[in-house]
């Protein structure tokens, strides 16, 4: 017994020692693939920096071959035009210059002059000269002046005014005591009358046919009303038999199955 409880600690102890070995293989396996890991995206990370300083530098290089050959470029335009300039004669090159004119002269070179040395007056010299010949205001002969033509005077009459126009009216105006009522008034055109015209035939007339349209809107008015009772009606069936048409949903169908009629 006592052999088989040792033989069966030490399989039970050589296990739990090849565990231990199998879990610390597992986990430096674990390190081992964590540091892999890490090396390969320290790598790609490495490769893609070198690879954007390698796509700046051809992008750096292409933009200097692409100014160096504008420039290039621009140069032998610049070249080109300036040897076409120097093939083509410009006009202003084959006109005269200023001193290649001969000009004749139209001073009179056989007679001189002479500068006068007389001292002119000056703008305040001829604005005092102007006034001196002006005549004064007291240097005028008083002369008569005859009118030609008849002259108006006005008048120096009192026009009255409005209000003493009307007070002076007031005393010749009769006032109300001062009528004669009694007198008889007779008018000065001839008087006309009217014909003693009686027209009951025409209110006659009116009657009968008021009375006749009250008659026909009384009889009329039931069969209106029936006639408009009769499309309500109408109206309404059309619309029952096109939801029944359409059909309700197969829960209300069978919910309306389910109903049974109340007694009587």
């Amino acid at each position: 017994m006592i052999a088989e409880a040792k033989a069966k600690a030490a399989r039970k102890a050589a296990i739990r020692k090849e565990e231990q070995m199998l879990l610390m293989q597992d986990k430096l396996e674990n390190v081992e693939r964590i540091r892999r890991m890490s090396e390969y995206k320290r790598q790609q990370i490495a490769q893609k920096i070198s690879q954007d300083d390698e796509r700046t530098t051809k992008m750096g290089s292409l933009k200097r071959a692409i100014a160096d050959e504008r420039l290039k470029s621009r140069t032998r335009e610049l070249v080109a035009k300036h040897r076409a300039r120097e093939g083509v004669t410009i006009e202003r090159e084959l006109l005269p210059g200023p001193g290649e004119y001969t000009i004749k002269t139209t001073l009179n070179v056989d007679r001189g002059y002479k500068i006068g040395e007389e001292n002119p007056k000056s703008d305040i010299e001829w604005i005092q000269y102007r006034a001196s010949q002006i005549p004064g205001p007291g240097a005028y002969k008083d002369v008569s002046i005859k009118a030609s033509s008849p002259t108006i005077k006005f008048s120096l009459a009192d026009v009255p005014s409005d209000l003493e126009l009307r007070m002076r009216r007031a005393p010749l105006t009769p006032g109300p005591d001062e009528y004669n009522p009694g007198q008889a008034f007779r008018a000065d055109t001839p008087s006309f009358s009217m014909g003693n015209f009686r027209c009951g035939f025409f209110w006659s007339m009116c009657s009968f046919l008021l009375s006749l349209s009250l008659a026909v809107s009384v009889f009329l008015l039931p069969l209106s009303l029936s006639f408009t009772q009769s499309l309500f009606l109408d109206h309404k069936r059309t619309q029952a038999q096109d939801r029944d048409r359409v059909g309700a949903a197969p829960g209300t169908q069978a919910a309306s199955a389910l109903v049974v009629p109340k007694a009587g």
